[in-house]
């Protein structure tokens, strides 16, 4: 009596099994799409075949930090080189660098994208860093707040340079063309319509007035906060004395004793058509780091792999660093140590070294900016 439920058991783990085997044949894997392997058209990682080659091409890649959401370190193992400057947006408010998710807030065409200044100093400089904007007219769109009466002495100038240094006014706008018009207040009829006559309405009971509330509410007043808060919509169109291309504008706002002051677009025109000056419209296949000093970039190799020599691409070099390899990205060990920039263009390793992950560390560049490198380990990936 006690065999048939072993039994029973076993005949369940037989077909359980079965259809296991089964699914792991038609299907890739729960989550993944397409579920049918047949279907997929994505690419397999295979071994190589042992030719000493760039083994970094196409590879993931990790980094410490970018300088934008263009120029991430996914480029330097892309196989396309950099030629040319980076193209990218400083944007700088009171003397200080907006941080990277609002550097191009003012420019994607999105008026939900706003950025909040400091009106203690609402001077905002951009510049466009290798791909100078030669415009004819621009227009900015934003919204700031005064005390009733100050915003009268508002105004506004934009200087353009084309090295940072030397700046000209290209044109100006008082509080009459920086401001749109002020909304009138809207009406509201808070009363309803008394009507002559006697009323309609015919009451069948007694009505009696009711008695006095010996202890009567104290009615809601508002209190006059002191002086009223105006909102003025900035919406100023200003034509340009100068259409030659700058790679540097400054927008130098007066606005005294503004209490809220914000930009949502700057749009910049050449013969009446709207440019588009986003960074990502000037390609360039590079990494810039956020930083001068401190930075890494490492590549997932897909296999283990031997290599002995990493081959860069520099637009602004490291001054020295570091290579390291590892199996599994915890453990890292030394392999090698650059002393100067000279050195970063090839650096050749003492032995082969072999790894899954290759990091480089870099010190710090050469010239105090964000570093802009390409590196192409070369070597052998298992065969």
């Amino acid at each position: 009596m006690k065999r048939f439920p072993i039994l029973l058991g076993t005949a369940s783990l037989i077909v359980l099994a079965a259809c296991s085997h089964e699914q792991a044949a038609v299907t890739r894997g729960i989550g993944v799409y397409p579920g049918n392997p047949d279907e997929s058209a994505a690419p397999s990682l295979v071994k190589g075949d042992g030719t000493y080659r760039n083994i970094a091409l196409g590879r993931v890649t990790y980094q410490s930090s970018s300088y934008d959401y263009n120029l991430t370190s996914q480029l330097i193992t892309d196989g396309i080189a950099g030629v040319g400057p980076v193209a990218y947006i400083d944007l700088t408010a009171g003397g200080k660098l907006v941080d990277k998710p609002n550097h191009e807030k003012l420019f994607d065409g999105k008026p939900d994208s706003r950025i909040n200044f400091d009106v203690a100093d609402p001077t905002i400089k951009v510049d466009f860093c290798g791909m100078p904007v030669a415009a004819d007219r621009i227009e900015i769109l934003g919204s700031a707040s005064f005390p009733e009466g100050k915003d009268k002495a508002a105004s506004l100038s934009v200087q353009a340079s084309a090295d940072g240094t030397a700046w000209t006014e290209l044109g100006k706008a008082p509080a009459a063309k920086l401001f749109a018009p002020p909304t009138p207040p809207r009406s509201y009829n808070m009363g309803a319509p008394v009507e002559e006559g006697p009323s309609p309405v015919i009451f069948l009971y007694d009505y009696k007035e009711p008695a006095a509330d010996p202890n009567p509410a104290i009615p809601f007043q508002l209190v006059n906060p002191g002086v009223r808060t105006v909102n003025r919509t900035i919406s100023c169109v200003i034509d340009l004395k100068d259409a030659a291309a700058y790679e540097s504008y400054c927008f130098a706002f007066i606005l005294p004793e503004a209490r809220s002051f914000s930009l949502h677009t700057v749009n910049y025109y050449k013969d009446g058509k709207l440019l588009d000056v986003l960074p990502s419209t000037k390609f360039v296949s590079a990494w810039r780091s956020a930083g001068a000093a401190n930075e890494w970039v490492s590549v997932d190799l897909g296999f283990k792999s031997s290599f002995d020599k990493l081959v860069f691409q520099w637009l602004n070099p490291a001054s020295s660093g570091e290579v390291f390899v590892s199996d599994d990205a915890k453990a890292w060990k030394s392999v090698a140590k650059v002393a100067s920039a000279a050195d970063f263009s090839e650096v050749k390793l003492a032995k082969a070294a072999e790894g899954r992950y290759v990091k480089v560390a870099f010190d710090a560049s050469a010239d105090g900016r964000p570093l802009d490198p390409r590196a192409r380990p070369r070597g052998r990936s298992p065969q």
